[in-house]
């Protein structure tokens, strides 16, 4: 589990949140009708922009790491009529800069791109890409959007990007799907603002405060704070799971440990007199160890087995939650194996020593 909090933290690395920011809005709740909604969120993303140490701003109806909206789409050069989904979004303003995404081939949507009523432009996730041009050139091929209830409409591929996790943790393939296009197609009462800057992003939210203060002072930032800090929030949960299965580990391995020393003592216990007639035989003390050792380590070894084949079953199961670990991690097995096996042989040595310093005469006068 800590591979994979790891792998999420480190998820999206080219991606720079050092210098982003977002907040989130809501203007339902002071019915703001959707054409002076519109109007509001072109005056915000406009006065955002000219801030000082602000490079580029843009509204998104979707959190960082909350995942995106959906858009339905069609690839007119197939076979198959049925439109599919992928993750992405209708955006306003300059996105893929401001969220960091980057242009693997093609362009960005110009200012033509975003003044358009419906958009004619998209730009499609590699993943996307590889998916529906295998092995072609993607770059102009269109696509047909659904919208609800309005009319299809068509757009040219004008960009791919780099595929990146909206959600933490949602499937690999899920998060390669994406398409962005650059007119919002409704209008959307909450939003995200998302903000890049040249320095620390927290000393320019206090700033945008002001700047909604000015437009609306009836209207509150709900949520308002460096991407970073979005992303740790996001990983709060894993973070307090991961902690817990930690802890339950330690308790189940340390259980284990004392069940089995209770187990060997009892065994020492019941063998006592066998032990001494060993003893009293011409046995020494170290065949009596390595005979009680071997008996503990036969014992943990049939546990382990069983246990690893069970830890083998569980991890294909939860395989969709794991990221930068394979389910059958050769490393993480083998060092799981070899803990155990070092505790049941802590575990089983002082029992057997016990064994091993055993007085026969002693002990065969008692029985």
């Amino acid at each position: 589990m800590r591979c994979t909090l790891q792998g999420l933290q480190g998820s999206d690395a080219e991606r720079d949140f050092a210098h982003v920011a977002a907040a989130t809005l809501r203007l339902d709740v002071l019915q703001y009708t959707p054409e002076r909604g519109r109007a509001f969120q072109d005056e915000l993303l406009a006065r955002v922009e000219a801030l000082p140490g602000v490079t580029s701003a843009a509204i998104a109806p979707f959190e960082p790491f909350g995942g995106t909206t959906g858009i339905t789409f069609r690839d007119p050069s197939s076979r198959h009529p049925d439109f599919n989904y992928a993750e992405g979004g209708a955006l306003r303003g300059r996105f893929l800069e401001t969220a960091g995404i980057r242009v693997l081939a093609g362009r960005t949507f110009s200012d033509a791109d975003r003044r358009q009523a419906t958009p004619a432009a998209a730009v499609i996730s590699q993943g996307l890409a590889n998916r529906l041009f295998p092995g072609g050139e993607p770059l102009g091929q269109r696509l047909f959007i659904a919208d609800g209830d309005r009319p299809r409409f068509e757009v040219a591929i004008v960009g791919v990007c780099a595929d990146v996790k909206t959600r933490l943790f949602s499937r690999g393939e899920r998060a390669a799907k994406a398409i962005y296009l650059p007119v919002p197609l409704n209008y959307d009462s909450a939003f995200t603002l998302w903000i890049r800057t040249s320095g620390d992003p927290a000393q320019v939210l206090p700033h945008v405060r002001a700047v909604v203060r000015d437009m609306d002072s009836r209207l509150p930032l709900l949520r308002a704070a460096p991407v970073e800090t979005w992303r740790d929030h996001a990983l709060g949960p894993g973070r307090w799971i991961a902690t817990g299965l930690a802890a339950m580990g330690i308790v189940a391995l340390v259980l284990a440990a004392g069940g089995l020393y209770a187990l060997m003592a009892f065994v020492v216990a019941r063998r006592r007199h066998e032990m001494a007639i060993r003893l009293a035989l011409g046995a020494s003390a170290t065949q009596l160890l390595r005979l009680m050792l071997g008996e503990g380590m036969k014992l943990s070894a049939s546990g382990m087995a069983t246990g690893l084949a069970l830890a083998a079953i569980a991890a294909y199961g939860g395989r969709a939650l794991l990221l930068g670990i394979s389910p059958f991690d050769p490393a993480a097995f083998l060092g799981v194996a070899a803990l155990l096996g070092a505790v049941a042989l802590v575990a089983s040595f002082f029992p057997a020593r016990r064994a091993a310093r055993l007085d026969p005469v002693a002990t065969l006068r008692r029985q």
